[in-house]
């Protein structure tokens, strides 16, 4: 009986004392309680996750950060910009430039950005086909960049603002680089886990064809490195009567007649693979005031447009490079690679001649691109 009541008494005290310290646990306030986290509400400006995506390129927004913001959105924060740039060669980091310069235009560029009260990216792709495809972000202070890289990406899903992008090009334009003699900067290297990335910098008064030649010059950086079996190419690609064809050198007034007639599948560039031909963008530079579409960016020397295509076309029945000759002149896989040379010196003009006859794919020199259906009809 004792020793029970002894067990009763005890517990009885174990039970107060738990009560005593509870409460004085529940009155204690530790300094940490008092730091508070409050999160802003997320707008078109805001959002953390696109923030911290942002951060992995070097760049901490201060102000409003806008990614892939709607058309009419964007439209009224360019209103008044009128592209007035030139053209620039891009410079390769440890061929043509010293590294030590790159990095300090980008640091440079990157810290700028990241003060802007406004700053706009746009991320989509380079590559039509999901095999051939990469994703691309555009970060800039200017909504008519922005604009552009929205009409000349592919469309792609952007739910994940993380997703990987081995393209990121930066262009600084407004505040201390407006005005500026353009210059541009390419840089191929590879990251902790040994996948090889480009980052582009564009700075100054740089026109908008310049961004363009800079994001397909990356991609086909990027391929060399990644993809030895495809070949990017600086073309465009016709689709008539189900026969797809290439064509070196053409005019933005036939260009825009192309997309009119519903027969334009790349422009500017492709990528020619085993699989077929692969549009490297989901847009095209015209001449002004003769495409009919309604979200049009004014450039400097014509209009961008979103020219939407498939993911592949067929190996093409012909290359067509419209020269100063007259009439339609059949030539050689070897005379063709030399012209494509002309067009382009870097290109693989020997893997180019090889796929034209491993697709038994004929070549022409045309002397107006008004030959070149009747040329293909007969194909």
């Amino acid at each position: 009986m004792a020793l029970r009541l002894g067990l009763q008494r005890a517990l009885r005290a174990s039970a107060a004392s738990r009560r005593v310290v509870t409460r004085s646990l529940s009155s204690f306030q530790h300094a940490a309680d008092k730091f508070v986290v409050e999160f802003p509400e997320e707008h078109d400006g805001l959002n953390i996750e696109f923030n911290w995506s942002l951060a992995d390129d070097d760049v901490t927004p201060h102000g409003d950060a806008y990614r892939n913001l709607q058309w009419a959105k964007l439209a009224e924060f360019a209103k008044d910009a009128k592209p007035a740039g030139k053209a620039v060669k891009v410079q390769e980091v440890d061929v043509e430039v010293a590294f030590a310069e790159y990095e300090a235009v980008f640091e440079k560029v990157t810290g700028y950005l990241s003060q802007q009260k406004n700053l706009f990216a746009q991320d989509g792709a380079v590559g039509s086909f999901k095999d051939n495809r990469t994703r691309v972000r555009v970060i800039s202070d200017s909504p008519v960049v922005a604009l552009f890289a929205q009409n000349l990406l592919v469309r792609v899903p952007t739910k994940d603002p993380h997703a990987a992008r081995p393209i990121v090009v930066y262009v600084a334009s407004e505040g201390e680089f407006k005005g500026q003699e353009p210059k541009a900067y390419l840089l191929l290297d590879k990251n902790e886990d040994d996948e090889v990335f480009v980052k582009v910098v564009v700075t100054g008064a740089a026109d908008l064809n310049s961004v363009k030649d800079a994001i397909a010059l990356a991609k086909k950086k990027l391929s060399e490195q990644t993809d030895a079996e495809s070949l990017v190419l600086p073309g465009d690609v016709l689709l008539k009567a189900d026969k797809s064809a290439l064509v070196f050198n053409a005019s933005g007034a036939t260009r825009a007649q192309n997309i009119n007639a519903g027969s334009l599948y790349a422009a500017h560039g492709n990528i020619w693979s085993a699989a077929g031909l692969t549009s490297l963008f989901g847009g095209a530079v015209v001449d002004a005031g003769k495409v009919q579409k309604k979200q049009v960016v004014a450039t400097e020397a014509g209009a961008a447009v979103h020219v939407p295509c498939n993911n592949l076309v067929d190996a093409p029945k012909a290359a067509f490079f419209v020269t100063k000759s007259s009439g339609v002149k059949p030539i050689s896989a070897e005379q063709a690679s030399e012209l494509l040379k002309k067009v382009d010196a870097g290109v693989d003009a020997e893997k180019f001649a090889a796929l034209l006859k491993q697709a038994d794919t004929k070549a022409f020199t045309v002397g107006s691109e008004a030959d070149i259906d009747a040329a293909l009809a007969k194909l």
